[in-house]
């Protein structure tokens, strides 16, 4: 990350402004690290998840700069329900290298949270250079078969079926030169799995101790 306010600072030279945003950009990165680090694997809220993500795109919004455009469609009833935490940076990273990196303008990203019959659903989307059809189903069946090269994407994958029994995973949608959607549900807990009511189990034991350790 300090290569990217190196760059940052060199193009906008020692101005008030720049140095204003270089410390802004600092305290996203150090939210961004107590995020991942604190309570272990613990679930969050998606509004907790939301603004994960908000600080991470504000970190990349220096390297991009004018050329990135983030929009958010966001349906509010949802934002409290419970998620295993630090899903869509990975989604987010993945959709600025392999979909919008080589962009010159225009970039858009676009993050919907909404509510669904089976759960909540979240999506990130671009409007990169999108993937064809044939490596597409190569992408899909990597990440049902467990092989994907895509680090963050296999990531992503298997932490969702393993907290949610094998009933959740990432959907991908593409089309060449119009973008690509990622998306994934987190399901109503009609079937959990133990390691999902493990996580509920101590999320329910930090609230209620939370009190006597302020």
């Amino acid at each position: 990350m300090s290569d990217v306010l190196c760059i940052y600072y060199s193009r906008t030279g020692n101005t008030r402004k720049a140095m204003e945003e270089i410390a802004e950009a600092l305290i996203s990165l150090s939210r961004l690290f107590r995020y991942c680090i604190r309570q272990g694997d613990r679930l969050v809220t998606a509004r907790e998840e939301l603004q994960q993500a908000k600080n991470y795109l504000l970190l990349q919004s220096l390297r991009y700069q004018d050329r990135l455009q983030v929009n958010y469609q966001v349906d509010e009833q949802v934002l409290d329900r419970m998620m295993p935490k630090v899903l869509l940076q990975p989604l987010l990273e993945n959709a600025l290298i392999h979909g919008v990196q080589d962009m010159e303008k225009g970039c858009v990203i676009t993050i919907a949270v909404s509510q669904v019959a089976e759960g909540t659903r979240f999506s990130i989307c671009d409007n990169g250079k999108g993937i064809d059809g044939q490596t597409l189903e190569k992408i899909r069946k990597k990440l049902q078969d467990g092989t994907s090269e895509s680090i963050g994407l296999a990531n992503v994958n298997e932490r969702l079926r393993l907290y949610y029994n094998n009933t959740a995973g990432l959907m991908i949608e593409s089309r060449p030169g119009e973008g690509t959607a990622v998306s994934f549900t987190v399901p109503h807990n009609q079937n959990p799995s133990p390691l999902l009511n493990y996580e509920q189990h101590a999320e329910q034991l930090r609230k209620e101790e939370e009190p006597y350790g302020k």
